[in-house]
């Protein structure tokens, strides 16, 4: 339910965001809060037994939230020069700095002293 309203508030804000509302900012709030409240819900409802895959990628996050926002300016504008929309610039600019960021994660850091400061050990190699 939680997600729905998240939609449902995110979608209104989208619309009314520049009409100059006053309650604006309080539909805003809602959906940060639905949306926080929901995502925590769907992974404690099904994302409770171990999982390799996010394990991984629960070790690279404080990684990748080191190296996001240089990837993100550098995407966002080698992207804009080729005349993409609006939504595919997002897309492309997501996909890219996850993949990018997971990947220089696994190859830079996992295996190496920086993970020791990251996550408290060194993953040997397998």
């Amino acid at each position: 339910m939680l997600v729905a309203l998240l939609l449902l508030s995110f979608g209104v804000f989208f619309v009314i965001q520049d009409w100059g509302i006053a309650v604006t900012p309080w539909i805003y709030a809602a959906s940060v809060v639905s949306g926080t409240y929901g995502v925590l819900g769907l992974f404690l409802r099904f994302a409770t037994k171990q999982n390799k895959v996010f394990k991984f990628v629960s070790d690279a996050s404080y990684w990748i939230y080191l190296v996001h926002l240089p990837l993100v300016f550098f995407f966002l504008i080698f992207l804009s020069t080729l005349g993409f929309g609006a939504l595919p610039l997002i897309l492309l600019t997501t996909i890219l700095t996850i993949g990018l960021g997971l990947l220089s994660y696994k190859l830079l850091v996992r295996h190496t002293p920086v993970s020791l400061l990251l996550n408290g050990r060194i993953h040997p190699l397998r």
